[in-house]
């Protein structure tokens, strides 16, 4: 639950789990149904820590690379459902009945996303060479409160929130420390696409937003609208207009 490997380095991740909340490395205990039940077994005491199938998962998207496969071997289905949703994967296949010590398993094959991207078109000065490092700058600045926690959640700092302390903290805490560094959620800005508009005779510039490799699609929609609307609020010498 705690693996001890760098970002982005693992093709496989294999592992044969136990029920969630289970101190044993065994299939013995009952499932947990709901999420809730995670936390409160996860508290009670033992001589090692109980299993929680959320932080498995986060641990092993966060050291594999784009791309990646996971094979998960479970007999508590409803646990590992509820810690796969919402992460940075999908489910290639599934082949269940897998007799597993006498009692039914799954065997669940999961595919690590490439990571996301949003682009961004404007119309521009027809002397506007590229933007990239610009854009880069209003993007970083534009989503600098948002961060991963440790379920890779999307959170908005608040204002008492709002310094390098405090998110060096929240970044450690969700495993994506870089040294002292704050991990900023969109990674580099590139230019995809240039054109001359015969009819409007304008150029046209396409951008794209790469985010760094955890940020979901849906989580990426949501930075690109506060990006969108930095960049629109001003736009940047050269820009006449967001597409």
């Amino acid at each position: 639950q705690n693996i001890p490997l760098r970002d982005d380095i693992a093709d496989v991740f294999l592992a044969d789990l136990p029920f969630a909340g289970s101190t044993k490395k065994i299939h013995q205990e009952p499932s947990c149904t709901k999420k809730s039940e995670h936390i409160s077994l996860s508290t009670k005491s033992s001589s090692s820590p109980s299993l929680d199938y959320r932080r498995v998962m986060t641990q092993a998207i966060q050291v594999m690379r784009s791309g990646g496969t996971a094979a998960l071997l479970s007999t508590d289905t409803k646990a590992l459902g509820h810690a796969i949703g919402g992460l940075h994967w999908s489910t290639v296949t599934k082949i269940c009945g897998i007799n597993v010590g006498g009692l039914s398993g799954q065997l669940s094959l999961m595919k690590k996303h490439q990571p996301s991207f949003k682009d961004l078109s404007m119309w521009v000065t027809n002397d506007t060479l590229d933007l990239c490092s610009i854009l880069l700058r209003y993007a970083e600045k534009a989503i600098c409160k948002f961060y991963l926690d440790d379920n890779l959640k999307m959170r908005e700092l608040s204002i008492d929130d709002d310094d390098d302390n405090t998110r060096s903290q929240n970044n450690i805490r969700c495993g994506h420390n870089n040294g002292n560094t704050f991990k900023n959620l969109v990674v580099s800005v590139q230019l995809h696409d240039s054109f001359y508009h015969e009819k409007k005779r304008m150029f046209s510039q396409c951008y794209r937003f790469w985010f760094y490799g955890l940020v979901t699609n849906i989580q990426a929609k949501t930075l690109e609208q506060y990006i969108r609307d930095a960049v629109a609020n001003k736009l940047p010498e050269g820009v006449i207009e967001l597409r």
